[in-house]
């Protein structure tokens, strides 16, 4: 994340996670965030549920949850002066920075806990002078706020469980630029992710388990969306991310998730062979523009191992760990096995099931 690693470290007999930050997955160097054992103190309950840091570096927004609801404040800390500021933000759910000084942030309903609106907040102002971004008042939908990986788009999205909308604008842009990619319709899901100056969309329009397109921050409309990788019945697009010389996308088919790398120059692909047969993965963002574009991160776990990070070499297909959750107490996947295997339902139809 804007080229530092963020890290939570339990110690032992400490019941919650110390947070820092490093610049080498080393971690050779860090700098400590949050003691979380020192600000739960006199909290029956206590949490932080996620943060975003500003462009800068140096102010992170954190959500402290002490209800153990699915409600939380958001406040600011200055972290080269170790200072918390005097501002905070109430009923808030998300939040992605605009400027150093500027984010933006999705509010809940009070009864409902329903993420419904965008607000715009300026650093040390009231919250009640915040500026209203866009409400969504259909009540089957929620929205979200986010930021592409490269800075210069801000996106807000309404999703139900059938259909989604999102509208972006450059960050740079006024606020009343936000235009709508493509109008929300019934049973059509589509997400959206930006790399080199591109739009790559996800979309289940005539595809319910998934197509990818393409097209232009310019000609963002549906008529403008060109396929590059088709609908396959039975196998799930979970996420995509488009690489310089790759695509790698996590699929699900029969329950089971993989990790595809599709090589661009010559179109064949491959699959990351994992270590067991029943696992979890997921693709990590990788912002930094310095990092080897062979090389692809990603996060695993299993029944009988504890979440893991990799560094994924796509040219020699190796995995090397970066790291490795270690588990307080008594631990060894040595006396635990895992499989996968098949049970015939009444229609014929197999089902898969994960022991």
């Amino acid at each position: 994340m804007q080229g530092y690693y963020y890290v939570n470290k339990y110690e032992a007999d400490k019941e919650y996670p110390i947070i820092y930050r490093t610049q080498d997955s080393t971690e050779i160097e860090k700098e400590m965030l949050f003691d979380v054992n020192k600000m739960a103190e006199g909290h029956s309950y206590f949490s932080i549920d996620g943060f975003a840091v500003s462009p800068d570096n140096d102010i992170i927004a954190y959500f402290a949850n002490t209800t153990g609801a699915d409600v939380a404040m958001l406040y600011f800390k200055k972290i080269s002066t170790d200072e918390i500021l005097a501002d905070s933000l109430e009923q808030a759910s998300s939040v992605v920075w605009e400027q150093n000084n500027t984010l933006y942030y999705t509010k809940q309903a009070s009864r409902t806990l329903r993420t419904f609106q965008v607000w715009k907040h300026t650093l040390f102002t009231p919250q009640r002078e915040d500026v209203l971004i866009y409400q969504e008042d259909d009540p089957e939908f929620q929205v979200g706020v986010g930021k592409s990986l490269d800075k210069n788009y801000i996106f807000i999205g309404s999703y139900s469980s059938t259909s989604s909308e999102v509208r972006f604008k450059k960050t740079e842009e006024p606020d009343d630029a936000f235009r709508i990619i493509h109008p929300r319709e019934p049973k059509h899901k589509y997400g959206i992710s930006v790399f080199e100056n591109k739009f790559y969309i996800v979309s289940d329009k005539n595809a319910p388990d998934g197509k990818v397109l393409i097209t232009s921050p310019e000609a963002y409309q549906l008529k403008h969306w060109t396929e590059i990788i088709p609908h396959q019945a039975g196998i799930m697009i979970e996420d995509f991310k488009p690489l310089k010389n790759y695509y790698a996308i996590v699929e699900t088919e029969n329950a089971a998730e993989r990790i595809k790398i599709i090589d661009l120059a010559t179109q064949k692909s491959h699959y990351i062979k994992f270590p067991e047969e029943v696992y979890s993965c997921w693709i990590l963002s990788a912002d930094d523009p310095a990092r080897d574009p062979n090389l692809l991160r990603v996060g695993y776990s299993s029944f009988t191992t504890p979440t893991t990070i990799y560094d994924y070499d796509i040219t020699s297909k190796k995995l090397t760990v970066v790291k490795k959750e270690h588990l307080l107490g008594f631990y060894t996947n040595k006396i635990y096995k895992s499989e996968r295997i098949f049970a015939t339902a009444k229609d014929g139809k197999q089902i898969p099931i994960s022991l």
